[in-house]
């Protein structure tokens, strides 16, 4: 049709049958099982639009004009395709430049053009409604968005469509309270799954538009909005495979409808409760039916919760504190995050309660709870949250500030990995928010909270976890913590965190809007600026050297360095390489803190005994100490005694074979030092372990000490043509290698260790009787 009116056979007398067509081919979108057809039949109606253009002269579609105009703008504003609203877009532009008679074209061509149609959502949301601001496309948008984008197939233009109706109440309140929202209520009542879905959503969200104006909402759509769920109850909608889909539709109407604070009557608020209580234990995470029923709580708790009812609120609190502890996972987080967005006056006065219930879901009880971390985030955000609402003491509040110190230390492991790493999060932020709120309540509540110890606990554990491995993890510290070092609060070592911990600039819009070039230029590098500084706030490049200061500060030493630890002894090469670069940076040019470091190290080392997580990457860390920095004789054999100690009484009894392997060149780097016959001992030990990969690297670190360090030991080319000629991994001839091992002790003048336990000899297994089995026996017997 377009190459027939291009060459012009198609007159224009037929231009009354061929519009009509037109119209219906813009909107053409049908759905074939897993086959969505459609798109290719809307963009060649775009060209025929775009054909149109150069075909007719202005007095000959005039007629049409505002037909062709307003389906072309619906297609360049809600289509699915990028593409053919582009098309649409590139048709109405056409028609603007060479009709001339499209209302207001000048003004949309300049808010629809090519690169502001290509994201779904900013056409749904903002175009929308620019566009509808212009008398002739208001209505026709608005009908289109209720009529057909809400009962669509696809989810995410129902919701899309949903929103924008919301935003357009501003624009047409009176037609849509008075036309759309009544019939987006009677269609609950139809049978088709997606246009009950959509109206669910539709509603909330002019109800959200109208809430300036709630008195032109009428008494039969009150009515009606007050028995949705009876209305949903009584067409199965909650039952098959789009219930859970049904109930998160149903949690967002009742968010909706709670924040626009319509009016509900008693029954209604019982009944929306106790569907709210069902949703809020769903196990389905994939249609996120249990984080909509806790925003829906939130909103309805808030909203119609505020007068004293005592034994309601009582009930409700005892409903959720009764399931903490439930076999479902599921369950026990919907509870607790229940439990986190109910107001003060619900969960009442009685907080203690409230924290004998909560405290125990945020710790690991035993190994079955191991992996539910998201239990004990949910227990930290409602802990916060008691923190928030309701009235507290001091006691409280210090008691609150222990729970939640305790859940930093929260390293939780299992088949995803470091899944104590979401506790640590969640409680960093809480912890934050918690500060906030007592900043604000002024210098007495500040006072009578934040005690000395309280402070210096708050930022060592922050610092801490800004200098671990997780980047993730590390940011989230790093807010907490510039957050806790640039308030009001007066801490220990004040100026030394302020410079490890800079304050951040923020991007702030100015008063004078920039109007030249060269001031929007100017407002442009500035904040560009201020945004790649807030980008590199957590760099590893950037962050180890400015955070390695704290090594000064005798108060967070033992914080930084568990960390710190931590990230060196990683996995991840680029923070390895960050981290243990800034660490030997900084003992190469501050000398005067080696000693501090090396006490340090030790008082991590013997605090965290058997504690796998650090001892590991410490060693590691000491290895790259040993290995790049200088230290003094007199220190370096402080050190390496205090730290061969530590070791033997780490490798005792140890069967971690990452752990004795990591601990081999530390120990055969304090050979440098003179003080080495402990050392020497513990090498002799390993050099006969009943690992054989232990044995081959305490043979390989060994060989490499004696080559790197003059004169170390007596005798060194008898041991190192030893320890070069023996196969120290052989698991067949141990006693061999025990007599070798026994050789190098005699050079080195080391007593040869003995064995505790004599090897027993092992059983000669006997060649077992034919008659003897019972095969035999119940073949002899005829079975």
């Amino acid at each position: 049709m377009a190459e027939l009116g291009r060459h012009g056979f198609l007159l224009p007398h037929h231009l009354p049958e061929v519009v009509p067509i037109l119209v219906k081919a813009l909107q053409y979108d049908e759905k074939r099982g897993n086959l969505i057809i459609g798109a290719n039949v809307r963009d060649a109606a775009c060209y025929l639009c775009w054909s149109f253009a150069r075909t007719y002269e202005p007095e000959q579609i005039k007629p049409f004009v505002h037909t062709i105009a307003s389906s072309l703008i619906l297609t360049t504003l809600f289509d699915r395709h990028t593409g053919c609203r582009r098309a649409a877009s590139a048709a109405f532009q056409e028609n603007v430049g060479r009709q001339g008679s499209f209302p207001h074209g000048i003004d949309i061509l300049t808010t629809c053009d090519y690169y502001a149609v290509a994201l779904q959502s900013n056409t749904y949301h903002k175009l929308s409604v620019k566009v509808a601001s212009y008398e002739p496309y208001g209505k026709p948008i608005v009908d289109h968005l209720a009529e057909v984008k809400v009962k669509h197939w696809c989810p995410t233009i129902r919701k899309d469509a949903s929103i924008a109706l919301g935003l357009l109440c501003s624009t047409l309140p009176d037609y849509i309270s008075s036309h759309i929202l009544p019939s987006l209520l009677d269609s609950l009542e139809t049978g088709d799954f997606n246009s009950r879905h959509g109206a669910l959503h539709a509603i909330g969200d002019i109800c959200v538009g109208l809430r300036d104006r709630l008195d032109q909402i009428s008494d039969r759509d009150i009515d009606k909005i007050n028995n949705t769920l009876a209305t949903l109850e009584s067409r199965g909608s909650f039952r098959g495979s789009g219930g859970d889909e049904m109930r998160g539709a149903v949690c967002y109407f009742i968010q909706k409808i709670s924040t626009a604070g319509i009016r509900l009557t008693v029954n209604t608020l019982q009944v929306w409760q106790e569907f709210l209580n069902v949703c809020i234990v769903n196990p389905e995470q994939y249609v996120g039916v249990q984080n909509m029923s806790v925003d829906a709580l939130r909103a309805f708790s808030w909203q119609y919760y505020t007068e004293s009812n005592p034994e309601m609120w009582s009930h409700i609190v005892q409903h959720y504190t009764s399931q903490l502890r439930h076999e479902f996972t599921a369950t026990r987080v919907g509870s607790a995050l229940a439990l986190s967005v109910l107001p003060g006056c619900v969960l009442g006065c009685n907080t203690a309660a409230l924290l004998n219930h909560l405290t125990p879901c945020t710790k690991v009880l035993n190994k079955s709870e191991t992996s539910l971390a998201e239990c004990r985030v949910s227990a930290v955000k409602a802990i916060t949250n008691i923190q928030l609402v309701c009235p507290c003491n001091s006691e409280t509040r210090a008691q609150i500030y222990r729970v939640l110190l305790e859940c930093l230390a929260d390293y939780s492991t299992d088949s995803r990995g470091d899944i104590g790493s979401y506790v640590r999060e969640a409680a960093m932020s809480c912890l934050m928010k918690c500060n906030q709120f007592i900043l604000s309540r002024g210098h007495p509540t500040i006072n009578l909270t934040f005690t000395r110890d309280l402070k210096m606990e708050l930022v060592g554990g922050f610092l801490q976890q800004s200098v671990e491995k997780i980047d993730r993890t590390r940011q989230v510290a790093l807010e907490a913590l510039h957050h806790i070092v640039h308030s009001e609060l007066e801490l220990v070592g004040h100026e030394i965190l302020k410079t490890a911990v800079p304050l951040l600039p923020t991007i702030s819009s100015s008063v004078i809007l920039p109007k030249t070039e060269q001031e929007k230029e100017a407002v442009a590098m500035r904040e560009g600026d201020v945004f790649l500084q807030n980008v590199e706030y957590n760099n590893p490049g950037v962050l180890f050297p400015r955070a390695m200061v704290i090594i000064k500060s005798t108060e967070y030493r033992h914080h930084f360095l568990r960390g710190l630890v931590v990230s060196i002894g990683g996995l991840t090469e680029s923070l390895v390489k960050a981290s243990s670069s800034a660490f030997v940076d900084y003992l190469t040019e501050h000398e005067e803190d080696l000693e501090n470091v090396c006490k340090g190290l030790i008082n991590v080392l013997v605090a965290d005994h058997k504690n796998d997580r650090i001892v590991v990457p410490l060693f590691k860390t000491v290895e790259l100490m040993l290995t790049n920095v200088i230290l003094e004789e007199e220190l370096g054999n402080k050190f390496t005694a205090q730290f061969v100690s530590q070791v033997k009484s780490e490798l005792k009894g140890c069967g971690s074979v990452v752990k004795l392997l990591s601990s081999l060149s530390p120990l055969a780097n304090c050979l440098q030092f003179s003080s080495n016959s402990t050392v020497l001992s513990q090498i002799m030990l390993l050099l006969c372990h009943r690992y054989p990969r232990v044995r081959k690297g305490m043979a390989d670190a060994f060989y490499t000490a004696l080559v790197t360090f003059d004169d170390v030991i007596e005798n060194t080319e008898e041991v190192s043509q030893i320890l070069e000629d023996t196969v120290w991994e052989d698991p067949n001839d141990i006693e061999e290698l025990r007599r070798k091992r026994n050789k190098i002790c005699d050079l080195v003048g080391v007593a040869q260790p003995k064995l505790l336990k004599p090897n027993k000899p092992k059983p000669k297994v006997t060649n077992v009787e034919q008659f003897d089995s019972y095969s035999d026996l119940v073949g002899r017997a005829g079975y």
